[in-house]
């Protein structure tokens, strides 16, 4: 067992090494631990960032970092991960997971127009603990879909669990969602473990039989379906606004994504680019998610 564990260290460095996203994301899956170093005391932190690879530093930090704290740890040298690399780019990114700042320089326009989303919140905020401190609340948690893109959806909640510092199932009373959102739903509703491995079953065999039997309806229900479950729109505008109009707090968090994804993506690069613009993005909201850690 030892020797097989071992194995298994060394095809992680190796991976790392030679900045096989792929490779690094397959021993993630089978549960590699990320906390092996070599001779010299560097983690796999300090090896990807002597690589000046952006695209392998992100995968390490988005795989391991949150359970191994890799960009804390020194090496023999006293050296940190982020002293391995002379690209601002990666020393920016390393040091971003040790910080809820923004490491995107906005332009004074853009700069007001987001104090001033601030100070709204703030102030509707402010005003529903005035009306409402004092009554039991029953908080909503809506679950977006959209295939693997439910990635982000559990992205976002590492993310808020992490800041929250509780299990999110805890933290609201009501949760919907769509499609993949749904399906995230259910699994918070269960207490599913994260690390829990779950067979395929007779998905296939079920999906199929429905298929068959609501076809028609499904057709005749597409057009209103997805104008009932857009991401973005008429249906968050109103929502929001009916909020806002009673005083209740909305939060919305929905990270623009650099390049379209398809549901069914497979590429492991552009879906570690699309956590990554995620992770940036929760960042950037932390305001925001401090609040909710106050409902």
């Amino acid at each position: 067992m030892l020797l097989v564990k071992e194995k298994m260290n060394e095809e992680l460095v190796r991976a790392v090494q030679q900045r096989n996203i792929k490779e690094l994301v397959r021993l993630y899956t089978l549960d590699v631990p990320g906390d092996t170093a070599d001779d010299n005391g560097n983690n796999i932190l300090h090896l990807a960032a002597k690589t000046n690879n952006a695209n392998i530093v992100k995968g390490v930090l988005l795989l391991f970092e949150r359970r191994y704290h890799l960009s804390k740890k020194k090496n023999m040298k006293g050296n940190l991960p982020q002293d391995e690399s002379f690209l601002p780019q990666i020393v920016d990114a390393i040091k971003l997971f040790n910080s809820n700042c923004s490491p995107v320089k906005k332009e004074d326009d853009v700069v007001l127009d987001f104090e001033a989303r601030i100070n709204l919140k703030n102030t509707n905020f402010q005003r529903f603990e005035r009306d409402h401190g004092h009554r039991k609340r029953s908080i909503l948690l809506s679950l977006d879909g959209g295939g693997i893109r439910g990635l982000v959806l559990v992205q976002m909640l590492m993310f808020l669990e992490e800041n929250l510092k509780s299990y999110i199932w805890k933290r609201f009373q009501w949760v919907s969602g769509t499609s993949t959102g749904a399906i995230l739903a259910l699994a918070l509703a269960k207490g599913e473990s994260p690390t829990k491995t779950v067979g395929e079953g007779r998905a296939h065999a079920i999906l199929k039989a429905v298929s068959k039997k609501g076809a028609c309806v499904s057709s005749m229900l597409t057009v209103g379906f997805r104008q009932l479950t857009e991401a973005d729109g008429q249906p968050v505008d109103r929502a929001q606004a009916w909020c806002w109009s009673m005083n209740v707090p909305f939060f919305r968090f929905s990270p623009q994504l650099q390049q379209r994804i398809e549901i069914d993506e497979h590429q492991d690069a552009i879906l570690l680019d699309m956590l990554w613009t995620t992770e940036v993005y929760m960042r950037t909201e932390i305001i925001e998610v401090e609040q909710v850690g106050v409902l």
